[in-house]
């Protein structure tokens, strides 16, 4: 029998662009001797394209052929027999039809035997189990073997295969490969609609193809057209399919058919998710199973590269996955899902809340049978700074759920969120998110007629404001708050609404105004015997009459907040108190005692969690150290409260920056 040399690549797309940095790695996994590689991604990426070009740039390094297989991982009847594939590489290979085994033991061994001591690259396309692939490797060391597969193929490890992972095109190459497609000059005469274009596929080089056959179906229709009818979201998937040419549709509902239901259907619904990421325990609360169903589901999703972990068990959809996903599920079906997203992330909130700061007082309903489990367990030292750092990194979800409740009209998941976020923006800023979530919170506070929640979301609304030093529209939150919160006669809204009119009268220049808002909210806590609320107004009372140099009653204002706050096991707003007793003796020329004092607030504030405390202190005894002729340690420490305010997004990191410029 004469060795027959087979030639069954298919033609490479004449529009292959990029992937210089992907070819590289393939030429230095040839050059490190593996002969099987796998090629990875989602349907569309451009994997088989890849191989092929890999495969024409190297095509005399095979002298005995190539063989070409389609796996047929989306066939109707099922994947394509291993046996099926081997009989037709044989006949490839110069074996007489009459001539190949029919035992599939016999075929293998034949294959192997023919293959041995020979160089053929073999393209095997669409795999979908490692078993599929393994029967079809030569046995020459001088061959290769590059698999395509939408699934992960751990069991092909054994066989000493490498991955490579193929991501989406970044925006320049996929405009690249638009202007291949539709000519330069078109491209170049719209740069702007191009990118939104390429953004708009994802850098999915099937999609960037259907864009291209679009535009040179109507050569006189514009970028910008097509850029803003894809741009809505509803149309994209649908625009993205081309008559008579590739279907990105059809290329994801192929992955979609192919998925066990519970994998299905958290796939359908987990695309409704308001966020880029996402971890487990959400995915568990969308779909109502036990974790171990979800951690499963989850495992086909990644293995079908139509969910991406991009960390330790944090997960993403590309764009386009995530609207075929919304695109498979039911109305019902989505909402009861998203309402159950939606009460988990409240749930965690007021878990973060009652950890960081136990005995704040709140209007959620959920405190209540959170509070009941909760007391007596968790103090305030109980994983403080872990339970911010948590709440910090889902911040964008949260921001994403609040505004998809409020898009809904959940009013009263849309204000409880709003609040149980308290925490997380006093202790570390977020600015921009505070503001944007409280003002959703206090519109659907108002529209469900929960006049003490308008309040409470008011106030902290107010003191964001402050932080910011917008303190006219600060005053007037603040004014609207203590109207209704006198209405209605809630005495702790109305503590709270005149305690920040009187930081608002401080920071517009009024210090003695502010001391009589203060002594108001005062008398209003003692009568209510509130011990934390009434330590706050003493410390407020403390930095005024520090401010108008009534240092000896600054001083006695501020040591009557510390026993207070001792009381109550309130050890950051402690630790914040001997930070401003600290200020006070610095103001009074007390250098030791303020020494002393900040020392000891540094101790407190250090684990807190608070950012921005910690950094008001560092910048206190910067101050101090700086008056004590110690400039380089107040160097120290203003660089470091200037990175941790730059952090929280404060204000104060520009004073810090003129101070160290200074």
């Amino acid at each position: 029998m004469t060795p027959a040399v087979p030639r069954q690549l298919p033609v490479a797309s004449a529009t292959f662009t990029a992937r210089d940095a992907e070819l590289r790695t393939l030429d230095e996994l040839r050059g490190a001797g593996r002969k099987l590689i796998v090629i990875q991604g989602i349907g569309g990426v451009g994997k088989t394209q890849l191989a092929l070009r890999w495969l024409d740039i190297h095509g005399a390094t095979f002298t005995d052929g190539n063989l070409f297989a389609d796996l047929g991982a989306f066939l109707p009847g099922g994947p394509t027999a291993p046996a099926e594939i081997l009989g037709r590489f044989l006949r490839a290979l110069g074996v007489p039809a009459a001539e190949v085994p029919a035992e599939f033991a016999e075929l293998v061994a034949q294959y192997r035997s023919l293959t041995a001591g020979r160089s053929v690259s073999v393209l095997l396309d669409n795999a979908s189990t490692a078993a599929q692939v393994s029967a079809l490797l030569p046995s020459s060391p001088a061959s290769v073997v590059l698999v395509t597969s939408r699934w992960r193929l751990p069991g092909l490890t054994t066989e000493g295969a490498a991955t490579l992972d193929l991501s989406p095109l970044p925006t320049d190459e996929a405009v690249v490969l638009l202007a291949n497609l539709v000519g330069d000059d078109r491209v170049g005469a719209e740069p702007l609609p191009a990118r939104e274009l390429a953004d708009i596929c994802g850098g999915l080089p099937i999609a960037v193809s259907v864009v291209g056959a679009r535009l040179a179906n109507r050569p006189k229709r514009s970028l910008a057209t097509l850029a803003a009818e894809l741009r809505q979201e509803s149309a994209r998937i649908a625009g993205l399919d081309a008559p008579g040419g590739p279907s990105l549709r059809a290329v994801m509902d192929r992955s979609y058919d192919r998925l066990p239901d519970q994998a299905a259907r958290l796939y359908r619904l987990v695309a409704w998710h308001p966020g880029e990421e996402f971890g487990l325990p959400v995915l568990t609360a969308a779909i109502d199973r036990s974790g171990a169903d979800v951690s499963r589901s989850v495992e086909t999703l990644v293995r079908s590269s139509l969910l991406e972990e991009f960390d330790d068990s944090r997960f993403r959809f590309h764009d386009l996955l995530r609207l075929h996903g919304q695109g498979q599920a039911e109305e019902q079906e989505r909402d009861r899902a998203l309402h159950r997203m939606a009460d988990w992330y409240l749930r965690a909130a007021i878990a973060v809340e009652l950890t960081v700061l136990p005995r704040r007082w709140r209007v959620g309903p959920g405190y209540v049978d959170a509070r009941a489990e909760l007391d007596g367990v968790v103090t305030e030292d109980t994983g403080r700074e872990q339970a911010l750092n948590w709440l910090e990194s889902e911040r964008s979800n949260y921001a994403a759920m609040i505004e998809y409740c409020d898009h809904r009209g959940w009013d009263e998941l849309t204000w409880q969120l709003s609040e149980a976020l308290w925490s997380l923006f006093v202790f570390r800023g977020h600015y921009g998110t505070w503001l944007g979530t409280h003002e959703l919170g206090v519109i659907a506070a108002r529209r469900c007629a929960k006049p003490l929640a308008e309040v409470k979301l008011r106030c902290q609304l107010a003191y964001g404001l402050i932080s910011l030093r917008r303190f006219a529209e600060a005053v007037t939150e603040n004014q609207e708050a203590l109207a209704v919160a006198e209405r209605v006669d809630d005495l702790p809204g109305q503590s709270e609404a005149l305690q920040y009119l009187g930081i608002c009268q401080r920071g517009l220049g009024d210090p003695r105004a502010a001391l009589g808002y203060f002594r108001r909210s005062l008398d209003i806590d003692r009568a209510r015997g509130h011990v934390r609320g009434q330590a706050f107004r003493h410390r407020r009372i403390a930095e005024v009459l520090t401010e108008l140099g009534g240092y000896e009653e600054a001083v006695a204002e501020t040591e009557l907040a510390r026993g207070l706050f001792r009381q109550v096991e309130d050890r950051t707003s402690e630790g914040r108190t001997l930070m401003f007793l600290g200020t006070a003796q610095r103001a009074a020329g007390r250098l030791k005692p303020a020494m002393a004092a900040l020392t000891e607030a540094g101790e407190l504030l250090t684990g807190s969690g608070a950012t921005r405390y910690r950094a008001d202190a560092l910048a206190a005894m910067g101050d101090l150290l700086r008056d004590t002729g110690d400039l380089v340690g107040a160097r120290e420490h203003w660089t470091r409260a200037h990175a941790l305010y730059a952090e929280a997004q404060h204000p104060q990191a520009a004073d810090m920056m003129d101070r160290l410029r200074g």
